[in-house]
């Protein structure tokens, strides 16, 4: 991620870095930094929001609106509620909860 605005910044439990920006999503982590783009399966290259829950799945929104999660490789999108159609500015959680902050299209 070396061109373009950083529109999130996430540290999770194990002290990784996760940066959201115009080139996709980045972990920077002790001994290793790790880049996903729309090449590895994000669904666009624009990525805002981000959050990594108690288990280790990485929450983020593409600036262009919906709401997906991350983990192990597996990309999923969340239809839930509408959020596959808003957009989504603030991602936080906490106590098996995850709350999304977003502004309705209807």
């Amino acid at each position: 991620m070396t061109a373009g605005a950083v529109t999130a910044l996430f540290e999770d439990r194990e002290g990784s870095l996760w940066i959201g920006g115009a080139a996709g999503i980045a972990r920077l982590r002790q001994g290793g930094f790790t880049a996903y783009a729309r090449a590895e399966g994000l669904p666009a290259d624009r990525v805002g929001a981000i959050h990594v829950d108690a288990e280790g799945r990485t929450w983020f929104a593409p600036a262009a609106g919906g709401l997906y999660w991350l983990q192990h490789g597996r990309i999923e999108r969340v239809t839930a509620a509408g959020l596959d159609r808003d957009v989504v500015y603030a991602i936080a959680g906490g106590a098996g909860d995850v709350w999304a902050g977003e502004n309705r299209e209807d």
